[in-house]
Formats: structure tokens, C-alpha cells, sequence
């Protein structure tokens, strides 16, 4: 029977589905004009930033200023600055789309997007956390640059294999519903066990995360996988966790509208340099595939695969029986493409390309 551990107190946005009306005013608040003023700081946090900005004296006024969307306040403080003073170099930098059509979060996207068209009109350079996020933005190519999320050099594992009493998958943070699935890992792994390859006292699946009901739903149809819910945890703990597992669990999504989903847990297993098992929903990423099984050693299967089931379950179950072998599944991560994603590497890369 699964153990289950008692969560500490935490919740995420993504946790449940929200009633018709709310999820309408949600997508109010981040459509065009509405989002001016009903977004994270407003009009006068613009104002103030502007403000602010045009008392730095003539002589110190930096050459560079960077806005990161999200919020919508930063981007529009950038864009006031650069139109009275358009010799500054005005860096937009996004971290998400501000039209997503996978998640339907604005209610008037061909509006929103023709917004955003214009205010990006006036950026010299447009930054994107992937190749695939730059290619739903209204710009023009010769000005963007894919900056991806980085890593804290220091943070990663140096002496990843490491003995390990249990075979371990584990999952660290949120999920966003509807759009990420993990079911499929579970059929196959329920499947191998009743089949006698795995044996379930030898196997444990770890969540730690503020969707403790979420995932207690997910794994609750199969009882023969030990699953451990550590709840809410902090960094220090999930990245201890993320460095002890044997399989660390990534679970995405890829569309034709929605690409290039590269979030900052992938980079955290990165560092850890333990092999990385990513579930793409829908299509496969090519992007994110490179990243995980070129520098990682990991794999990604894509939902849309006919012989997912049969791939999954090679795949598994190779790794189950190296670790048996070995007492450990060897890490395949390349240490020195994994350091290639140091913060202060990709920002000098980017400064002096």
C-alpha cells in the first residue's frame, strides 16, 4: 500500500479548476486595455518607474534597460522610457507569452497581440526563455535572442552517482491542469510491477509540491506503486531531493501554438545531474529534447508517439535494471554543457555574441 507522508500547509494557483466566472475575470485581468490597470502594479508603478528614471542625472543615465515580462507594468515603463529617450537600448525580456493560446488566458488575443506588436516595435532587442516562445512573439527575428533560464554554477552536483537504496522518480513543484499528464508513467510502471519485472517494495515515487490532492488523485488508482507526498517543502529540501532521486520527473507540453516550454525545474535537473524522464503532452519538442537528452543523457517521450506505452516501458525498465545491477543509475549528464548554463556564462555569451 502506498505510504503517504502528511504535506505542510501550501497551495498553487493551478491547484484546482476555478468556477466559469472567475476563470472569466481572471482572463478580464489579463486582456488588453483591462490589464493597464487591473494588472500586478498598475499605472502608477509605471508612472513611478518613469518617474524615477528621469531624474537619474543626464551623466549617469544607463545605456541598457532591461523589462521582463511578466508583469505588464515593467514592459510599459520600458516602452514610456525608450520613447523619450530613445538612444537608451531597451532590452524586452520575456520570461512567458503574453498571449498563450494553450492555457486561453485573455479574452480578446488577436487584440492583445496587436498591442503588444506595437509596444515591441520600439525594443532593439526582444529576449526569450526558448526558440519556441520567440517564435509566437509579434517581432521581427533579426532582433530577438533566446536567453534561457539559467543555473547557479555552485548548485550543481558534483558527484552525481551515488548509492541508492530504492529506485526512485520523483517530481518537485506545481503542474499547470489540463496541460501536463503523468498518468501514462503510472499505467506503465502498475503494469510492469503486476507482470513481476519490478518489484513494488523496491520502487517509490516522491512528490513535493503545494498540488498535494492533485497528486494524491493521480496516483490514488494505482495501489501498488509507494508513493511519498512530502507536501510543501523549501528549496534547500526539494533541491536535496532532486539530487537523491534516480529519475527526476518533467512534465510538459508542446503545440503548434505552444512551444518551447522550458521552465526553471528543468534547469534545477540540470544541476542535479541525475537523469531526467520528461512527458511531453501533445507534440514532440525538439528543443526541449536536445536539452535534456544531449546534455543530459535524459529521455522525452511525446504523448502523440503510437508506441509510447512499448518506448516508456523499455525505457523504464532498462533504467530498473541498471540500478539494480549498480546499486545506482548511472548519471549520462555532461558536466561541462550543464555549467554552459550558468547564469553568468549565458549573460556574458549574450552581452559578447
Amino acid at each position: 500500500m502506498p505510504r503517504i507522508i502528511k504535506p505542510k500547509p501550501g497551495y498553487s494557483p493551478a491547484q484546482g479548476n476555478p468556477r466559469k466566472a472567475i476563470s472569466w475575470l481572471i482572463k478580464l485581468k489579463n486582456s488588453i486595455p483591462f490589464s493597464i490597470f487591473l494588472g500586478l502594479g498598475g499605472p502608477w508603478y509605471v508612472l513611478q518607474a518613469y518617474w524615477k528614471f528621469n531624474r537619474i542625472p543626464k551623466a549617469d543615465k544607463p545605456d541598457i534597460l532591461i523589462t521582463s515580462f511578466y508583469p505588464l507594468s515593467d514592459l510599459l515603463a520600458g516602452y514610456l522610457i525608450k520613447r523619450t529617450y530613445p538612444k537608451v537600448r531597451w532590452v524586452a525580456d520575456f520570461r512567458d507569452l503574453p498571449v498563450d493560446m494553450a492555457k486561453n488566458q485573455v479574452l480578446w488575443p488577436q487584440w492583445t497581440q496587436l498591442f503588444f506588436k506595437h509596444l515591441l516595435r520600439f525594443a532593439d532587442q526582444v529576449t526569450a526563455v526558448s526558440g519556441g516562445l520567440l517564435t509566437q512573439l509579434p517581432i521581427r527575428p533579426e532582433r530577438s535572442y533566446v536567453l534561457y533560464n539559467g543555473l547557479e554554477k555552485e548548485k550543481i552536483q558534483e558527484n552525481p552517482n551515488h548509492p541508492a537504496e530504492k529506485f526512485t522518480i520523483s517530481y518537485t513543484g506545481s503542474v499547470y491542469i489540463g496541460l501536463q499528464e503523468s498518468r501514462i508513467l503510472w499505467q506503465v510502471l502498475d503494469q510492469l510491477i503486476k507482470n513481476g519485472k519490478m518489484e513494488a517494495e523496491k520502487i517509490e515515487v516522491h512528490y513535493a509540491g503545494p498540488q498535494s490532492t492533485l497528486w494524491r488523485n493521480w496516483l490514488s488508482d494505482y495501489k501498488t506503486i509507494p508513493f511519498y507526498d512530502h507536501g510543501y517543502q523549501t528549496a534547500l529540501a526539494v533541491r536535496k531531493l532532486q539530487f537523491s532521486s534516480q529519475i527526476n520527473l518533467l512534465l510538459t507540453w508542446s503545440s503548434r501554438e505552444s512551444k518551447g516550454i522550458m521552465t526553471t525545474k528543468l534547469f534545477e535537473y540540470l544541476a542535479a545531474q541525475r537523469p531526467i524522464l520528461a512527458l511531453i503532452k501533445g507534440e514532440y519538442d525538439v528543443e526541449v529534447a536536445n536539452v535534456i537528452e544531449q546534455i543530459n543523457g535524459g529521455k522525452c517521450f511525446s504523448t502523440m508517439d503510437s508506441a509510447l506505452i512499448h518506448s516508456l516501458e523499455k525505457w523504464i525498465l532498462n533504467a530498473y535494471d541498471q540500478w539494480k545491477k549498480d546499486g545506482f543509475l548511472p548519471s549520462k549528464s555532461n558536466s561541462a554543457n550543464v555549467a554552459m548554463y550558468d547564469w553568468n556564462h549565458l549573460i556574458k555569451e549574450w552581452l559578447n555574441p
